[in-house]
C-alpha cells in the first residue's frame, strides 16, 4: 500500500513537471515568434523601379544606423499627408499613378525597416526613431501649411509618437489600439504577455499628450484589433476628445474600401 502511494506520487510529480515544461517551452517559442507573428514585410522590386523612373514621385532616402530606409513624396498642395500605414502592406502602391488620392494635398511614406526597399529589421525604438527622421526630412522639403498624420493598424502608434513630439494639425487613426501587448494578451491569454513581448508599442500610455483634432476610424467587425482596446484608447485621450466613427460591416483589412471611410476621411481633411 505505501508503495503504491508512492507510485501515485511520484506519476503526479511527473505529470505536473510534464505540463511545465510544455508551458515553458510553449512560452519560449512565442518569445522567439514574436516577430514573425508581429511584423509582415513585403517588397515589389519591379514596381519599385518603375516608380524610380516616375518624375510625379520624389524617392528620398534617409540613413539609418543599419542601412537606408526608403520612402516616397507624390502630389501638390498646401496639406501634407504623413501616413504610417498597415503592417502588411507596401508603401509604394500608394503611389501607384504617382500623385495623391487626397486632393490638394501632397502624400508623403515611406517603407518601415526591412519592407520595401528599406535596410535594416523593424523595432519598436528603431521606427519611431524613423517617424520623427521621415517627418523632419519631408516637411523641410515641401514647408506646407496643414500637416495631417495618418496612421493605420500597428502603425498607428508610431502616428501618435511623432505626433506627440513633432508640430502637426490634425491626426487620424485607423484601426487603432490601445498596445499590441494588451492585443497579444487578448489572444494568449494563457501566457505572460508583458514579461515576454519585446516592442509593445502602447499607444495608451501617449495619448494623454495629444492635443490636436484626432479621428479614430474603427471596423465594426474588426476581426484584429479589440473593441475593448479601442475603448481604453479613447478614454486615454485628455487634451483632445477624439472624434470616433464606426465603419460599418467593414473589417480590418477593407475598411479602406467603405464609402463611409472614403466620406469622413474627405470630411477631416478640408
Amino acid at each position: 500500500m505505501m508503495f503504491q502511494k508512492i507510485f501515485t506520487k511520484t506519476n503526479a510529480k511527473r505529470g505536473v513537471f510534464s505540463i511545465l515544461r510544455i508551458y515553458g517551452m510553449l512560452c519560449l517559442a512565442l518569445f522567439l515568434l514574436q516577430d514573425f507573428l508581429l511584423y509582415h514585410p513585403s517588397s515589389d522590386p519591379e514596381f519599385a523601379e518603375t516608380l524610380l523612373a516616375n518624375p510625379k514621385v520624389q524617392t528620398v532616402s534617409l540613413p539609418t544606423d543599419d542601412g537606408n530606409s526608403v520612402g516616397r513624396i507624390a502630389g501638390s498642395g498646401s496639406c501634407f499627408v504623413l501616413y504610417f500605414w498597415g503592417n502588411a502592406e507596401n508603401v509604394d502602391y500608394q503611389f501607384a499613378w504617382g500623385t495623391s488620392p487626397y486632393p490638394d494635398c501632397v502624400l508623403s511614406s515611406m517603407n518601415y525597416r526591412g519592407y520595401g526597399q528599406s535596410d535594416g529589421k523593424p523595432r519598436e525604438a528603431n521606427l519611431h526613431a524613423d517617424g520623427l527622421a521621415w517627418f523632419d526630412a519631408t516637411v523641410r522639403l515641401r514647408n506646407p501649411k496643414t500637416v495631417i498624420l495618418m496612421g493605420r493598424s500597428l502603425w498607428s502608434n508610431v502616428a501618435i509618437f511623432v505626433a506627440r513630439n513633432r508640430p502637426v494639425d490634425r491626426l487620424v487613426l485607423i484601426t487603432p489600439y490601445d498596445s499590441i501587448a494588451n492585443v497579444a494578451w487578448s489572444r494568449y491569454f494563457f501566457v505572460p504577455v508583458p514579461w515576454l513581448i519585446r516592442d509593445s508599442f502602447d499607444s495608451a500610455k501617449m495619448a494623454p499628450d495629444i492635443s490636436v483634432p484626432t479621428l479614430l476610424l474603427v471596423a465594426e467587425r474588426d476581426e484584429v484589433m479589440p473593441r475593448a482596446g479601442l475603448d481604453n484608447l479613447v478614454r486615454s485621450f485628455s487634451k483632445t476628445i477624439p472624434r470616433v466613427v464606426i465603419v460599418p460591416e467593414a473589417s480590418h483589412n477593407t475598411i479602406d474600401e467603405s464609402p463611409v471611410y472614403a466620406e469622413e476621411l474627405a470630411k477631416f481633411l478640408r
